[in-house]
């Protein structure tokens, strides 16, 4: 144990001394405040009507579906979610997946859909779980500049004998907002 111990400390020493170290601070609105910063972005935590059927639904079904849905099944919200999800896509209720979080989704399909022998392109300033779940894939990465879609294209010309190529970028990027 004293080993963890002092490794710890070590990395961590480290990590203060190239100023490295990230903390994290208390955020209070003070109604006059405006968070850029989050991912909230039409408002939907603080609306009356979402608030009140979070607090319905926590009142009806608790407050975690306490395992897996393999391991336990769904409970009926996330089951009438899959639902309706399936009807607005217009698929069956077993094409659809539900995740705990973007970060979840993202390292989960990028770690399985692509495997060594394909290869990945990715935009500079996708998000770290894009990155992770490639790499996690054993597919081979490419990160190409930010937005540059003529270096994109020169890329994809250097390498058309590829057994699978996959392009991975975001729609608002998540670390700055671009578009």
């Amino acid at each position: 144990m004293d080993f963890l111990v002092q490794r710890s400390r070590e990395i961590l020493r480290k990590r203060e001394e190239a100023g490295l170290v990230r903390t994290t601070r208390t955020w209070r609105s003070d109604g006059e405040t405006v968070n850029l910063a989050d991912n909230d972005y039409l408002g939907l935590a603080a609306h009356p009507e979402v608030k009140a059927a979070a607090a319905e639904a926590i009142e009806r079904y608790g407050c975690s579906s306490s395992a897996a849905p393999l391991v336990t099944g769904f409970r009926p919200p996330h089951e009438a979610l899959v639902n309706r999800l399936a009807a607005w896509y217009g698929v069956n209720s077993d094409q659809v997946m539900l995740w705990n979080s973007g970060y979840s989704a993202n390292y989960a399909m990028l770690g399985m859909l692509p495997e060594k022998g394909h290869l990945v392109l990715a935009d500079r300033f996708v998000h770290h779980s894009m990155l992770a779940g490639v790499l996690a894939s054993g597919a081979r990465l490419c990160r190409y500049p930010h937005l540059d879609l003529d270096q994109l294209e020169t890329v994809l010309r250097k390498h058309p004998s590829e057994k699978a190529i996959f392009v991975i970028t975001e729609t608002v990027f998540g670390m700055d907002g671009d578009l």
